[in-house]
């Protein structure tokens, strides 16, 4: 379906922990997951995964099992606390430099370690983000989201990043990595604040990351939710950097408008 890519391996380079939280995930999308970071030809990963699916569902710790002699693989199981409290727990027991941050029904493809940590080297960034396919479930239809270099404008209008990101582990402690009341929104509720501590971001124009779009993901069944946080995420940015402004969004969109406000006093 998607054609594998192959760089040259990279002999030595940072540690990168790949973190992602499942949720009752299908077997063949979770396998899919795995497989595409063990087929990295970057070696120096350890991919940490969550498992927060429901009590009764033993599906998804038997898949992982099948990857139990995979040293660099960590399994935890926790109860479903959110997913700025699940991936907090897992920035705490991350041990790499940098950290990606992984959807549990996506993919990578096979250079997308390897690209990265590449462009990280070379630009000497805290963070890199990626172009991405966008696979749309029950069909075969693909979708090539060509993205733009950063700026807080574009990210501050709507959250173009998504994934990849690569995102250096001391940017992501310092800024206390996710928050909580922001859920559908939290990457973009993140982005704005590591583009706030740090202007070292480097836009690599290649595509790297599959997202399965899936109606039944969170943010397709509470869409509402949704642009409410990431309206606020902006807000909140703003009065971060005191700019005085309101925020409005779009019908229907995650696409926001920044009002300016005249000072009456």
């Amino acid at each position: 379906m998607l054609a594998a890519r192959k760089s040259q391996a990279i002999e030595n380079g940072c540690k990168v922990s790949i973190l992602c939280n499942t949720w009752n995930t299908p077997e063949n999308f979770l396998r899919q997951m795995v497989e595409s970071v063990l087929e990295q030809n970057y070696c120096n990963w350890e991919l940490l995964i969550n498992n927060c699916s429901d009590a009764d569902n033993c599906k998804v710790e038997q898949t992982l099992l099948a990857y139990a002699d995979e040293k660099r693989i960590k399994v935890f199981r926790t109860a479903n606390c959110g997913i700025a409290g699940n991936t907090d727990f897992l920035i705490a027991k991350a041990s790499g430099e940098f950290v990606l941050l992984m959807d549990h029904d996506d993919f990578l493809l096979p250079d997308t370690l390897a690209e990265m940590v590449t462009a990280q080297q070379i630009s000497g960034s805290d963070f890199v983000y990626a172009d991405e396919i966008i696979l749309f479930m029950g069909c075969r239809h693909l979708l090539k989201n060509i993205k733009k270099p950063f700026s807080m404008a574009a990210l501050e209008r709507e959250n173009f990043i998504n994934h990849p990101a690569l995102i250096k582990m001391q940017i992501l402690k310092k800024i206390g990595g996710f928050r909580a009341g922001f859920e559908g929104s939290q990457d973009h509720d993140l982005y704005l604040r590591i583009g706030e501590e740090t202007e070292k971001i480097h836009y690599l124009p290649k595509l790297l990351y599959v997202w399965r779009y899936n109606d039944g993901s969170f943010s397709a069944r509470n869409l509402d939710v949704c642009i409410e946080s990431g309206r606020r995420a902006v807000q909140e940015h703003l009065k971060r950097m005191n700019i005085a402004a309101e925020v409005t969004a779009e019908k229907d969109r995650a696409v926001f408008t920044i009002h300016s406000v005249t000072d009456k006093s």
